[in-house]
């Protein structure tokens, strides 16, 4: 008997797993006023404003714009902070790299947020990717039904 539970929990762990993490990304698509594919040109920063906490730019160009106003070939600027304490934590951004970012419009228009300090901006790959336009296409649709 043992052994069919085991069975059976390894066959259904991808798939409850998959649709957590699909509910997550759902929360940050519906938190999020603007989302796009970037890759960061430039970093500027290392200045720290308050004990503890060290405040950088990315300089990045929008590739493909998921929701909100950006279109692509824009350049925006993303606030981004780092601790700083025995250890620094590693930068949200490096140069070159791509990245799915979450960002709030309430910050003045030169300069962007990003919703949530540690999940706000993730690695960029390409199933991550097609989930988050999914998800917003699917949200984008329910709210013009309604």
């Amino acid at each position: 008997m043992k052994t069919y539970t085991v069975l059976a929990f390894l066959l259904l762990a991808p798939f409850v797993t998959a649709h957590a993490q699909d509910d997550i990304l759902r929360e940050m698509v519906k938190r999020a006023d603007l989302i796009a594919k970037v890759e960061v040109l430039e970093l500027v920063g290392g200045m720290i404003e308050e004990a503890g906490v060290e405040n950088w730019t990315a300089t990045c160009k929008v590739l493909t714009s998921v929701k909100g106003k950006l279109k692509q070939g824009d350049k925006i600027k993303i606030d981004c902070s780092r601790l700083v304490r025995k250890e620094k934590e590693p930068l949200k951004f490096e140069k070159g790299k791509k990245y799915i970012v979450f960002l709030s419009a309430k910050a003045p228009a030169d300069i962007h947020h990003t919703i949530d300090h540690w999940v706000g901006a993730l690695s960029y790959n390409l199933h991550l990717f097609e989930r988050t336009q999914k998800i917003a296409n699917e949200l984008t649709k329910k709210v013009q039904q309604d």
